[in-house]
């Protein structure tokens, strides 16, 4: 499947660069990934003598930021050319990001200078004068810009083919204009799904402890609750406890009901005994008796 879509992939980008392109040169697609093919927006190279590597590659980036339209899609790289004692850098906008200053600096110590398409038609030239490197950037013709310019005339011997930057590029990967700290995203990504993760996990298990679901009381709870729910309403249950009511009082039941506040009872005025009136049980009732008074004591005698 991956293949299949990196093939898919290789033919969509193969037509949108046959489309940006007026010539028909042919363009070796081995070695690169497909989604590396293309050409750039915009390539300049130049070089630096009697400065550090740092140096050279600080001015590249002032350079790019100034020229480079789409900062995402800028790309800079600094080679150290230890055989003419310069710095030689490149700044590329899109395209596959990887260097061409290798190849480049071959055929300009052949004599020859190196023309690499660009976007829309566009044409980078790059050449070599007083062990200076330089590039220019000639518009597509027919864009109201002559291709040659006074003091650059071509020879009519020299070699006009416009190559692709494909044809130049080597396995070194260009530096990020604006480095996307790649590594602090993927650890911060890590981390947010470690705490999400926890989080859920978190919940997850006080939503089962608060719901008491592990209790094995709980799966007989609503059971219990219509089961006293219907013996409150028993008929028979209300009798017996309006039965123990009455005895504690020394009565008697003499009405059961059911209203909308529920059940209710009335019971009777107690029993009185036999015999007896309200009169005689009042005199029935006798105070305790008064406590005794303390013995006199005897007198001392007097010798």
């Amino acid at each position: 499947m991956k293949e299949f879509f990196n093939s898919l992939d290789a033919r969509m980008l193969s037509f949108v660069k046959g489309l940006r392109t007026k010539a028909d040169a042919p363009v070796d697609l081995q070695g690169l990934d497909p989604d590396d093919i293309g050409s750039p927006i915009f390539l300049m190279v130049g070089s630096l003598s009697g400065c550090t590597a740092k140096d050279a590659e600080s001015y590249a980036r002032g350079l790019a930021e100034t020229y480079v339209v789409s900062p995402h899609l800028g790309r800079v790289n600094v080679y150290d050319d230890k055989d003419n004692g310069r710095y030689v850098y490149e700044i590329h906008e899109g395209g596959p990001e990887r260097s061409v200053i290798v190849k480049t600096l071959a055929e300009l110590k052949e004599g020859r200078k190196v023309r690499v398409r660009l976007t829309n038609g566009a044409t980078a030239v790059i050449e070599e004068a007083n062990n200076e490197v330089f590039s220019l950037v000639f518009p597509a013709e027919g864009d109201g810009v002559s291709g040659k310019m006074p003091g650059l005339e071509n020879l009519d011997d020299e070699d006009l083919t416009v190559h692709p930057v494909e044809d130049y590029c080597d396995e070194t990967q260009l530096k990020e204009l604006f480095p996307q700290n790649r590594h602090l995203v993927n650890i911060g990504g890590v981390i947010l799904g470690v705490g999400i993760s926890l989080f859920l996990l978190s919940g997850g298990v006080y939503t089962v402890v608060a719901s008491e679901v592990l209790n094995g009381d709980m799966l007989f709870r609503q059971t219990k609750a219509g089961i006293l729910s219907e013996a409150n309403d028993n008929p028979v249950w209300q009798l017996e406890k309006a039965r123990m009511a009455a005895e504690k009082g020394g009565q008697s039941v003499r009405a059961l009901k059911k209203g909308p506040s529920g059940w209710s009872w009335e019971l009777s005025a107690p029993a009185k005994p036999e015999g007896s009136t309200g009169d005689a049980a009042a005199a029935s009732v006798q105070p305790p008796p008064p406590p005794p008074a303390p013995a006199a004591q005897a007198a001392p005698k007097k010798d």
